[in-house]
C-alpha cells in the first residue's frame, strides 16, 4: 500500500493524463474552518497557477478511499469527474463574481460566518475576526446568491490588505449586510422535516439534486406573533440555508423569534448553517440539551461545519444572549 505522500505523487500523475491537453497538476494547503490545514488537489493551465480558477479536490477523502480497497486508476477518474463538475460550478459563478481586487465592488457582498473560537485559534490568526461568547465572526464574500444554491469565500488578511482597509471596517460592513442580504427565518421542525422529504421523493424520481441548496426556509405565519406558548422545536437559519447560525446574532431576530413563541429560548448550535431553538421549560434542561449538541457533533455533523459543543440561552426580557449556566458571559441583541 502507498503512503500518503506517495498517493499524492501518483494521484497527480494519473490526474495530469486524465485531464490532458496543456493543464497541469498542483497540490496546495488550504486553512478550513475546524479542519485546520488540508491538501487540495488543483488543475492549471501550463505557466499559470495563480490566475486561472480550479475546483479544489480535497485528497485525505481520496486516500481514504484508496485504503479501504479503491484502484488508483479509479480515484483518478473519481478526481476528473470531480474537476469537471467543478468547474461547470466555477464557470457558473464567474458570471456573478465581483472584482475581488477592488473593495467598492466586494463591500456590499460581504456577510459573516459564525464558528467556534477554540477550534479555529490558527484560523483567526489569518483572517479578520471579532470574538464573542465562545464564538467568532469571520466576513465571507458572496460570490453567488441568486438562482438555485450559493457560494462564498472566505475573507482573507491579506485579501483586506489588498483592499487597504482596516480589519475592523470589514467587520462592521459584514455584520451591516448580513441582516440584508442573507435574512433571518425561522421554520418549525415540521416544516424542515416536510421539506426533506419533498427532496428524497423527487430524486427518487430521478430528478437532479441541487447541491448546496437547502431550499428557502417557511417563516412562521405572522398570525402567530404575540400568542405564546407554541408547542414544538425551531430552526433559525438565513433565506439561503449558507452559514445562516450566523443569524442568532442578528439585532432583533432572536427577539422576534422569543415574542413569537412567546417563551424563552435555548439556542443550540446544529451546524455552521442552522441553530435549533427550543422554548425554556419545554421538554428539556441545558444539561440534557448540552449532550445531546456534543452527541450530534461527535456522530452527525462534518468536522467543518460544527460550531461549538455550547448550549446558549436568550432572555427575551433583558434581550442578552448568554451561554448556558455561565450568565455572566453574554452579549445584548
Amino acid at each position: 500500500m502507498l503512503s500518503y505522500e506517495r498517493f499524492k505523487e501518483e494521484l497527480v500523475g494519473r490526474m495530469e493524463q486524465e485531464i490532458g491537453g496543456s493543464c497541469q497538476v498542483g497540490i496546495r494547503s488550504i486553512r478550513k474552518a475546524n479542519a485546520g490545514v488540508r491538501d487540495a488537489m488543483a488543475v492549471f493551465g501550463k505557466g499559470n497557477t495563480r490566475d486561472s480558477i480550479s475546483p479544489s479536490i480535497y485528497l485525505e477523502p481520496l486516500y481514504h478511499e484508496y485504503k479501504e480497497g479503491a484502484g488508483m486508476q479509479e480515484i483518478a477518474e473519481t478526481a476528473a469527474a470531480m474537476y469537471y463538475r467543478g468547474m461547470e460550478s466555477a464557470q457558473d459563478a464567474m458570471e456573478s463574481m465581483p472584482d475581488i481586487s477592488r473593495y467598492e465592488s466586494c463591500r456590499g457582498r460581504l456577510y459573516f460566518r459564525l464558528v467556534g473560537t477554540e477550534r479555529n485559534r490558527h484560523l483567526l490568526g489569518e483572517v479578520p475576526h471579532r470574538e464573542v461568547l465562545d464564538l467568532s465572526l469571520i466576513p465571507y464574500l458572496l460570490v453567488k446568491g441568486t438562482g438555485e444554491g450559493a457560494s462564498s469565500i472566505m475573507v482573507s488578511n491579506s485579501m483586506a490588505g489588498c483592499w487597504g482597509i482596516p480589519a475592523e471596517d470589514v467587520m462592521e460592513q459584514a455584520c451591516a449586510n448580513a441582516p440584508k442580504i442573507l435574512p433571518a427565518a425561522v421554520s418549525t421542525m415540521q416544516s424542515v422535516l416536510k421539506q426533506v422529504l419533498r427532496e428524497s421523493a423527487d430524486r427518487s424520481d430521478g430528478r437532479q439534486e441541487t447541491i448546496g441548496n437547502i431550499g428557502e426556509p417557511e417563516e412562521l405565519p405572522g398570525s402567530l406573533s404575540g400568542t405564546g406558548g407554541i408547542p414544538g422545536i425551531f430552526i433559525m437559519t438565513n433565506k439561503k440555508g449558507l452559514n445562516g447560525f450566523a443569524a442568532v446574532l442578528y439585532p432583533g431576530a432572536l427577539k422576534d423569534a422569543a415574542d413569537m413563541i412567546g417563551k424563552d429560548l435555548y439556542v443550540m448550535p446544529s451546524s455552521v448553517h442552522e441553530a435549533v431553538l427550543v422554548p425554556a421549560g419545554s421538554f428539556a434542561g441545558e444539561s440534557r440539551l448540552a449532550g445531546i449538541v456534543r452527541e450530534v457533533n461527535a456522530s452527525c455533523v462534518a468536522e467543518e461545519e460544527i460550531v461549538s459543543d455550547s448550549v446558549y440561552f436568550y432572555d427575551r426580557k433583558e434581550r442578552k444572549l448568554c451561554m448556558a449556566g455561565e450568565e455572566r458571559l453574554c452579549v445584548r441583541l
